[in-house]
């Protein structure tokens, strides 16, 4: 009979924990320097790039907003590039930025070109991207970082498939 009990608590004590409700998603926006630190503290996290004006950008958050709620536990970095003063000469040239978040994010991400872009940091340094966002399949296209994205070779991975 004692073993039938302490069966019972050690199942009740184990389905409470699973139970346990994990914090819903959540998107936070952070700035060049505090992402500068995060990396110099080999956290590992994802984080994206935006900007005013990208329907890209609209078409991921709208579709965020639609199904964050299935998500408990993931935490989104994001970092607003809309100020970032990039440009570039050639097609083929890589972006130049006239300020210092900018600079210090093609920096960090030389290749970087599109919005939106997710990058995954695994102990302070970036493994891999995701590039665009494409609102029938849900999907970005992953790509290494050493050269501009290739959307027709990319890898399609769902969108939430990638960050968590």
């Amino acid at each position: 009979m004692k073993k039938l009990k302490f069966f019972l608590i050690v199942t009740m004590l184990i389905s409470m924990c699973s139970c346990t409700k994990k914090e819903p998603y959540q998107q936070i926006e952070i700035c060049m320097d505090e992402l500068k630190e995060k990396i110099e503290n080999k956290e590992s996290f994802n984080f994206m790039v935006i900007r005013d004006q990208c329907d890209f950008c609209q078409a991921l958050k709208n579709y965020i907003d639609l199904t964050s709620q299935e998500h408990d536990g993931v935490i989104l970095y994001t970092i607003d590039s809309t100020d970032f003063g990039f440009k570039r000469e050639k097609e083929e040239d890589l972006l130049t930025s006239d300020t210092e978040d900018g600079q210090a994010l093609l920096n960090l991400c030389p290749y970087f070109l599109y919005t939106p872009s997710i990058y995954t940091v695994e102990e302070g340094k970036i493994v891999t991207s995701g590039i665009g966002f494409d609102d029938l399949s849900k999907t970005v296209s992953v790509w290494d970082l050493d050269s501009f994205v290739d959307f027709n070779e990319a890898q399609q991975v769902e969108f939430w498939d990638f960050i968590s």
